[in-house]
C-alpha cells in the first residue's frame, strides 16, 4: 500500500512538473536558448471526422494525445493547420479534417495559461488548404480568444513571455500581432525571415527517403546547440511506405540521437509525444 501511494504521488508530481516546467527557469533566460518541446500536427490526436476518417489514421495521424494532454506532457509549441470550411476553421493534416477546430485549440491554450501563468506557448500556423477568408477568420479567432500575443525578438526572455503566446505563421494573417515568416521550404536547413526582421533557422525535412536525410536531421541537433538565435527543428518525417508506422520509426531514430546529447536547443517539433518525453 505504501508503495502504491508512493507511485501515485510520484506520478502526480511528475505530471504537475510537466504542466508548469517553465516555473523552474529564471525570468532572464533567453527563449531562443531554451529547449521548447513541440507537437507536429498537434490536432491529429483528436482523430478525424467522417467515414473516411476511420481509414486515414494509419496515414495522417502524428499524435495520440489531445491538445490538453500534450500540454500536460510538457509541450509548449503547437503546429496547427486550419483551413476554411463552411465559414469556420477546422484543423487539417493535408486533406484530412481533424475533430478539432482552431477556436477550440485556442481555448485549450488560453485555459492552460490561466492555470499555469509561469508558462508560455508557441503556435506555428499554416493554411493547409486554399480558399475562403483564412487571414480574416484567423485574426478574428485570435482576437476573440483572449490570448495575449507577445512581440518577437532574438533577445526576448522567458520573463517577457510568461502567460503569453507567440504566433508564427507561414501565411499572411490580417493585422493582429501574428508574426509572418517568409522563405519556409521543405528541404534541408534554411534561414527564414520574419516580418519584423528576426532570422530563424528551420529544419523541416520530412521526406526521409532522400539519401542522407536522416543524417542531416540528426546533425541539426548539434548545429542548433551552437547556433545564435532562434531554431525550429522538426524531428518528424517519414520513410516508405508513408504511414504512421514509418513516422514512428523516424521519431524513434531522432529520439535516440537526441538522447545522446546532454541538451538540445530550439523549438523541437515531434511526432507521437507521450508523457515523459520532455525529459
Amino acid at each position: 500500500m505504501v508503495l502504491l501511494i508512493g507511485l501515485l504521488l510520484f506520478g502526480f508530481l511528475a505530471h504537475a512538473e510537466d504542466s508548469e516546467w517553465m516555473a523552474a527557469h529564471g525570468d532572464s533566460v533567453k527563449l531562443c536558448d531554451m529547449a521548447i518541446p513541440g507537437a507536429h500536427d498537434a490536432a491529429t490526436g483528436h482523430g478525424f471526422v467522417g467515414f473516411r476518417g476511420l481509414f486515414v489514421g494509419p496515414f495522417a495521424r502524428t499524435q495520440t494525445l489531445s491538445m490538453s494532454e500534450l500540454w500536460d506532457a510538457g509541450v509548449r509549441a503547437f503546429d496547427l493547420r486550419p483551413a476554411v470550411k463552411d465559414g469556420i476553421l477546422p484543423i487539417y493534416h493535408g486533406s484530412e479534417r481533424t475533430k478539432l477546430n482552431f477556436r477550440e485549440a485556442l481555448e485549450v491554450i488560453v485555459q492552460k495559461l490561466r492555470e499555469h501563468p509561469s508558462e508560455m506557448a508557441v503556435i506555428l500556423l499554416r493554411q493547409e488548404l486554399p480558399g475562403g477568408d483564412w487571414a480574416g477568420l484567423i485574426a478574428q479567432a485570435i482576437k476573440e480568444s483572449g490570448l495575449e500575443l507577445m512581440s518577437f525578438s532574438e533577445s526576448m526572455t522567458l520573463g517577457d513571455a510568461r502567460g503569453k503566446v507567440l504566433v508564427l505563421s507561414r501565411d499572411d494573417v490580417a493585422h493582429c500581432g501574428v508574426v509572418r515568416i517568409h522563405g519556409w521550404r521543405h528541404d534541408s536547413v534554411v534561414s527564414v525571415l520574419t516580418n519584423n526582421g528576426v532570422n530563424i533557422t528551420v529544419q523541416d525535412q520530412y521526406n526521409c527517403t532522400k539519401p542522407g536525410a536522416l543524417e542531416r536531421k540528426k546533425a541539426m541537433f548539434e548545429e542548433a546547440n551552437s547556433a545564435d538565435g532562434w531554431v525550429i527543428n522538426y524531428l518528424s518525417g517519414y520513410t516508405r511506405p508513408r504511414s504512421s508506422k514509418s513516422s514512428r520509426h523516424v521519431s524513434e531514430i531522432m529520439r535516440d540521437a537526441a538522447n545522446q546529447l546532454s541538451f538540445v536547443k530550439g523549438i523541437i517539433m515531434c511526432d507521437f509525444i507521450t508523457p515523459g518525453d520532455r525529459k
